[in-house]
């Protein structure tokens, strides 16, 4: 059973408690009765303390039995007291509201004597006659009482009926119209009058005497009724004598000398302090008839009120009468019923999305100052103002919509313990597969997870890997997901604009010289090969974009030469890969000081990459120009140091096949050489490389390397003579206007003297020059050690 109930409760959502008096509450125009407790306590409460409670004038209350007000009614002239007491008000002249419940019946006359004949005075009639006539003039003089104006007839069951120059004395509720629009369960009740008589020919005026249900506890009190788009004054409103300022003191609008104008609710009520049902009952003095008859009659209260004795309006009158006497009575603002539902719609928002997101200590605070808020509004209100803010509907909705929602969160701690739990999971699992490079994968693992910093950041990480992997469109569908998850995380927005605008660019192709760099600034989309982050390009070569990287596991700085697939054809596509690989392969079996070491080799969906040695210099290209030309010394060195670079080189069987100046770098500092860019160099050993095929830069090419014939060590001794030559005069040994005459001169014409071009040039260049330049592979040095003892040779001869 214990199970079952459980169930049933954690099935069942606990926040309908909250949703559904909610919406009640603010769709709605009725409040039930024991919620008006609070506001009726604090009413009171707030009364005492917003000033000291004056004892009120005293109002006699003359309480007659039903028999007694019949015969007042109908035969005032068969009861002597009843007699009595007409002839007392009427010399009394005091200001008197009389509550009725049936209209006066007009007597009719004996038979003996006709109604349209008067006796003659100086006959005596007849003692049933004489008795008749004192009946009648008890009644026309209870008439002319009734008519008098210091006299008010109201009632609570009889149809009102109003002068036409009757003039209401309220301020009249004009704001009714600006709740027209809502829905009619949603507009303030107003207090609906008696319907009024077609035919008011009656002697009288009457006006609507307070209504007391036995059901409902209200403090309003009506001033003024409303029927058929008019208002209308209460029978309490009518017994203020126009001459007494008292009602209106101090929050009056006095318009002339006589009149002036009550504040009232939206709905033509009040709230009096004096109140039956309160604390400050009317101070009055009740009186039988008998007793009313014996009192001395130089006593003049105020107001003298007639009624049943069983009917409780008539002290509910005494009490709105005084406290407009003495101005212990409170408004509440037209505004305030509107502001009063869209309060209940912000603690509805409060409780079911503000409150949960908070933990239980601060939603605990939050709601206990919410509450105090609400307290010093309220009270404040009517102790400074005199305006009754009643929220004690609100105090109550936010009181058990938080005992509810603590009960709920109570129900959701195992569900959380498991989500979290889950969510952790999920996280670890996506951060694996991230680490993993499984992008997809750890996207998807983060689906089901509840947004948090965690989950942003990891999402946030995903976006930028797409991006240093150059997937700009996986990196634009994580980056989506993440904003639609939280708009303003980091800068999430930027990347996405950015993204967008990169797709819908045409990719511009920048021409960089070797010795121009571009700062990548942004760590988080700053590209990344492998496990190699990148920091900066730092040149270009035949084949792609060199860059500066950073290997986080051993803190080593290496070079990234790269080989960018989309520059390529499909067609060309393989065979330019495997030249680039080829590459990998052969320097990755060099280790010499002169030459770059390679560390790894790599692919990406997009391109591959090869991580190099990085070595700090300048590529000799910078040095070939008649203005920047090194000295000669430091030429030989540097032309020697390659050529035993390139003789090691060849005693592993592998042939460099590109050697020019931008394919070795010099520092001038530590005066270091070092080769770079075996890219295509070709392994000896390997046939893979078929005879016709032409590789290399034409300015530096040997001619069996023109012809597209097997080359092989002597073609890198033939290179380097061409760049010994260039790096020595600032020119080349072979020109040509176009490829054809460059090629012809390269595998027929005789090269230029280069000590005409440079007459302090030593004659030992020259003679290394002439040789290693020699059309047949065999007329050349036998190696690239050879080359290089006869450079070292002339060195100490020539510049000892």
């Amino acid at each position: 059973m214990r199970s079952l109930l459980q169930s049933i409760i954690n099935f069942f959502d606990l926040r309908l408690l909250v949703w559904v008096p909610g919406l009640w509450l603010i769709l709605s125009a009725v409040t039930p009765t024991l919620l008006t407790q609070l506001d009726r306590q604090l009413f009171f409460t707030g009364a005492s303390l917003s000033r000291g409670i004056q004892r009120p004038p005293v109002i006699d209350i003359l309480e007659l039995s039903s028999t007694q007000m019949q015969q007042l009614m109908d035969d005032p002239g068969q009861d002597p007291d009843v007699l009595s007491l007409i002839e007392y008000l009427s010399k009394k002249q005091q200001r008197t509201g009389i509550i009725l419940n049936d209209l006066p019946r007009p007597l009719v006359p004996p038979v003996a004597l006709p109604v349209t004949e008067t006796p003659p005075s100086d006959v005596t009639p007849p003692p049933a006659d004489a008795a008749w006539q004192t009946r009648l003039a008890a009644q026309q003089r209870l008439q002319r009482w009734l008519t008098s104006p210091d006299v008010i007839v109201g009632s609570k069951t009889l149809s009102t009926t109003l002068a036409p120059t009757q003039q209401v004395m309220a301020r009249e509720p004009r704001w009714t119209m600006y709740y027209q629009w809502l829905p009619a369960s949603m507009q303030p009740l107003l207090f609906p009058a008696a319907p009024l008589l077609e035919s008011a020919n009656l002697p009288w005026q009457i006006f609507p005497a307070p209504v007391i249900n036995s059901q409902e506890n209200n403090l309003q009190q009506a001033l003024l009724w409303f029927r058929e788009g008019a208002w209308y004054p209460s029978m309490a409103l009518a017994l203020l004598p126009l001459q007494d300022n008292l009602a209106w003191r101090g929050r009056s609008e006095l318009h002339g000398a006589t009149q002036g104008r009550l504040y009232t609710n939206i709905d033509g009520s009040v709230i009096p302090v004096f109140q039956a049902q309160g604390p400050f009952p009317p101070v009055t003095r009740h009186y039988t008839l008998q007793r009313f008859l014996q009192q001395p009659s130089e006593e003049s209260p105020p107001l003298l009120l007639i009624g049943t004795a069983d009917d409780k309006s008539l002290l509910s009158l005494a009490g709105l009468m005084q406290s407009l006497y003495t101005d212990n009575y409170h408004t509440s603002p037209w505004w305030f019923y509107g502001a009063e539902k869209i309060l209940l719609l912000l603690m509805l928002v409060y409780l079911l999305w503000i409150l949960p997101r908070m933990s239980g200590g601060v939603a605990l605070l939050a709601t206990l100052l919410c509450l105090l808020l609400l307290l010093v509004v309220q009270l404040g209100g009517q102790i400074t103002q005199s305006r009754w803010l009643p929220l004690g509907l609100t105090m109550q909705y936010v009181l058990w919509g938080f005992l509810v929602m603590a009960l709920w969160r109570q129900q959701q701690k195992p569900h959380k313990r498991l989500q979290q739990r889950h969510q952790d999971v999920a996280c670890q699992l996506s951060q694996q597969l991230m680490q993993q490079g499984q992008l997809d994968q750890a996207v998807k693992a983060l689906e089901d997870c509840a947004t948090s910093e965690r989950v942003l950041q990891l999402l946030y990480d995903i976006g930028g890997q797409h991006e240093r992997k150059r997937r700009l469109s996986d990196a634009l569908a994580v980056y989506r997901v993440l904003y639609k998850r939280h708009r303003s995380f980091k800068d999430v927005t930027k990347r996405l604009k950015q993204l967008t605008d990169k797709q819908h660019s045409p990719a511009e192709d920048i021409e960089l010289t070797l010795s121009k760099t571009v700062v990548l600034a942004d760590p988080h989309s700053r590209p990344q090969f492998g496990r190699y982050n990148i920091e900066r390009e730092i040149g270009r070569g035949a084949m792609g974009v060199v860059y500066l990287g950073h290997d986080p596991q051993i803190a080593r700085r290496v070079a990234i030469k790269t080989l960018d697939y989309s520059r390529y054809d499909t067609g060309e596509l393989a065979a330019v890969k495997t030249r680039f690989f080829r590459e990998a392969e052969a320097a990755g079996r060099l280790r010499h000081p002169n030459i770059v070491t390679v560390y790894d080799v790599g692919e990406e969906h997009d391109l591959a990459f090869i991580a190099m040695d990085y070595v700090a210099g300048q590529p000799l290209s910078n040095f070939i120009t008649p203005k920047n030309l090194l000295p000669m010394a430091q030429v030989y060195r540097i032309v020697a140091d390659v050529a035993e670079a390139l003789a090691y080189a060849h005693s592993r069987q592998i042939v460099h096949r590109d050697i020019k100046p931008g394919n070795i770098l010099y520092h001038p500092d530590s005066k270091k050489v070092t080769v770079t860019d075996f890219g295509i160099a070709r392994i000896v050993s390997d046939a893979r490389t078929q005879t016709g095929e032409i590789v290399g830069s034409p300015l530096y090419m040997s001619p069996e390397q023109v012809k597209g014939q097997k080359v092989g060590e002597a073609s890198d001794i033939f290179s380097l003579a061409v760049t010994f030559f260039q790096l020595l005069s600032g020119e080349l040994p072979f020109h040509g206007d176009n490829i054809a005459g460059l090629s012809y001169q390269i595998i027929h014409g005789k090269h230029k003297n280069i000590r005409d071009l440079r007459s302090q040039i030593p004659t030992s260049a020259s003679r290394i020059i002439n040789k290693a330049l020699q059309k047949e592979p065999g007329d050349r040095y036998g190696n690239a050690a050879d080359m290089a003892r006869s450079l070292r040779k002339a060195l100490q001869k020539d510049f000892a």
